[in-house]
């Protein structure tokens, strides 16, 4: 596999990467676009043959993804990629409003907060309109949207907990949601915006919660009860 994305999204400045990083990236990735499949069981042998690394690399990889919410440690000791059920999918956009809502308190009239928003609502926009528009990256350009807030908070434990969340967020909406759809008929990131420029606590959390709960009934609905 030639590409390898990068740990850090676009917000975040370039980092030295060690082995163990890039090789928990190159693993990330299949697993987001479905080639290591949910539910498949990996091992670090197999793993590291195909990448061409020890398998003390390998292990330190995994546990970084275990750690994301990508992987998990089964009772027979198997590793496998996570799966996930309807309730699982109500978890983590639950916990995801209630971070956002909490940071978003601590960032009302920030200046600097509005202008990064508007900034990056703006390359959303413009990608948009591109014809083929690159889904993988107008999902991480959304995910640094939001992850600004939590920054902006200055919250360390509120910025963990997205950490965690981050992974398993991220493959739901890269396998289960079309974005222009999405994008077209529930745009909300303005309102979000605007509300945080105002410091309006109660209608930023109204547009929060709008904007990630439309995302969530669209994706329940794809999952059996």
């Amino acid at each position: 596999m030639d590409r390898v994305l990068p740990i850090a999204t676009d917000m975040e400045a370039i980092k030295y990467r060690s082995l163990s990083e890039i090789t928990a990236e190159r693993l990330r990735q299949l697993i987001i676009t479905g080639q290591l499949s949910t539910g498949a069981r990996v091992t670090e042998t197999e793993i590291s043959q195909i990448m061409g690394v020890s398998r003390v690399v390998v292990r330190e990889a995994m546990l970084m993804l275990m750690r994301q919410g990508l992987l998990a440690k089964e009772r027979n000791r198997f590793t496998r990629v996570v799966d996930f059920e309807k309730k699982d999918v109500e978890d983590v956009f639950d916990l995801r409003i209630a971070i956002e809502k909490a940071a978003a308190k601590r960032c009302l009239g920030n200046g600097g907060l509005e202008q990064e928003l508007t900034s990056r609502a703006a390359d959303m926009k413009a990608m948009l309109s591109e014809k083929g528009f690159d889904k993988e990256r107008l999902m991480y350009k959304d995910m640094d949207f939001h992850k600004s807030i939590i920054v902006f908070s200055k919250n360390e434990r509120l910025l963990n907990v997205w950490e965690e969340i981050s992974g398993p967020l991220f493959i739901l909406l890269y396998r289960y949601i079309n974005f222009s759809l999405e994008y077209s008929l529930n745009y909300s990131h303005e309102e979000i915006i605007g509300a945080i420029r105002d410091a309006d606590e109660l209608q930023v959390n109204k547009e929060i919660e709008r904007h990630i709960e439309d995302t969530k009934h669209a994706m329940m609905g794809i999952f059996p009860s």
